[in-house]
């Protein structure tokens, strides 16, 4: 489902399947004591770092190149829904020439921990999808703030750059909140980033 809020195109999907949900959640906390292993690439704030080791790291790994069926399900449900994203703002012909790149990474936040207020710059557009995250919502937004609820399986694609946003404290009952975040890159930037090694982006959306 299409929404223009506050003028910005948002893009929301719904997936209610509980095995394609806990598979994710289980293979996120499986792997984050490897991400906490890799560089910052928040590096300057240690406050933000302790509050979200994963995301701190959201350059220093892609989580799609993790191997599971789950993330190869999860990486076809983002493509379509940006693909769906890409002809809403761009037209049916923009992937025709357009090789599109994803950074794609984990947010887990257990008790009392919170995504400080931020936004994305210079990218196409992005998103991301919730694993669990009882009770929390994300907040879009400056002087006009958008409230939504985070509910499990749910996808929200953003179709352009620096709109602030930020998630609320987690107090549920399992261990963590989970989410699984994602910038898409347009070509020439994608390949820029990948060739010096800055982020880890992968091939996304190739041109047909």
């Amino acid at each position: 489902m299409f929404s223009k809020i506050n003028s910005i195109p948002f893009l929301f999907q719904e997936f209610k399947d509980e095995k394609f949900l806990d598979s994710l959640y289980k293979i996120s906390l499986d792997k984050e004591k490897e991400i906490l292993k890799l560089p910052l690439t928040w590096n300057k704030n240690t406050k933000k770092n302790l509050q979200n080791p994963t995301t701190a790291r959201f350059g220093s790994y892609n989580f799609l190149n993790f191997e599971s069926p789950s993330i190869v399900k999860l990486r076809t449900l983002i493509e379509n829904a940006c693909s769906l994203m890409t002809e809403f703002q761009y037209g049916t012909k923009f992937l025709e020439t357009e090789q599109l790149w994803i950074q794609c990474w984990v947010n887990i936040h257990r008790k009392g921990s919170f995504l400080q207020r931020h936004y994305h710059s210079d990218y196409l557009m992005f998103g991301h999808f919730i694993v669990h995250s009882e009770g929390t919502y994300t907040i879009y937004g400056g002087n006009e703030e958008v409230h939504i609820l985070n509910e499990p399986g749910q996808l929200t694609v953003i179709g352009q750059d620096k709109v602030y946003h930020r998630v609320t404290p987690y107090n549920g009952e399992r261990e963590a909140r989970v989410s699984v975040a994602f910038d898409i890159l347009r070509g020439e930037r994608g390949r820029k980033v990948s060739a010096s090694r800055e982020r880890v982006v992968i091939p996304f959306l190739r041109s047909k």
